[in-house]
């Protein structure tokens, strides 16, 4: 796959981070990944969304589609409340840690979070939901560590 520009690869982030924000309200919108390539679910996921907001349905993010799904996109946001907290966490015992190697649940439930967390930062990329903590899993978190200003451990 050819290597787009970066502020290309931004254009296409934003656009996919858009579009999936509003797949959690309309289920006709396909969930896709948001990492900046321009690919067929990236293409029908916009096509999907201009055939249902009546637009003619290019594939192309032109200046119509694109201020209408901005706009959509600002309101979902604006529009629906912060998550409930859900505490599935099992509180570890004092000193003892998530590492390399350790599996079940818990890893798990790190790993859907640092997928849902690459929505919010570029550069992040998802990790597989496997709960098999491996170097993918622990280069997301070291990453997550970095960009908040946290001892990379």
């Amino acid at each position: 796959m050819a290597r787009t520009h970066p502020n290309e690869e931004q254009a296409i982030r934003n656009l996919q981070r858009y579009l999936r924000q509003l797949s959690y309200f309309n289920e006709d919108i396909e969930q896709i990944a948001i990492n900046g390539i321009w690919n067929e679910e990236t293409q029908n996921a916009l096509l999907t969304f201009q055939h249902l907001n009546g637009l003619s349905p290019t594939g192309v993010a032109d200046e119509q589609t694109w201020n209408l799904l901005f706009s959509q996109y600002t309101n979902a946001l604006r529009e629906n409340s912060e998550p409930s907290k859900v505490p599935f966490f099992p509180r570890l015992p004092k000193d003892e840690s998530i590492g390399l190697g350790d599996r079940g649940f818990i890893v798990a439930v790190i790993q859907y979070m640092l997928n849902e967390l690459s929505i919010l930062y570029d550069g992040f990329e998802n990790v597989e939901t496997n709960g098999q903590f491996d170097e993918n899993t622990q280069s997301a978190i070291s990453e997550f560590q970095k960009r908040n200003l946290f001892p990379q451990t």
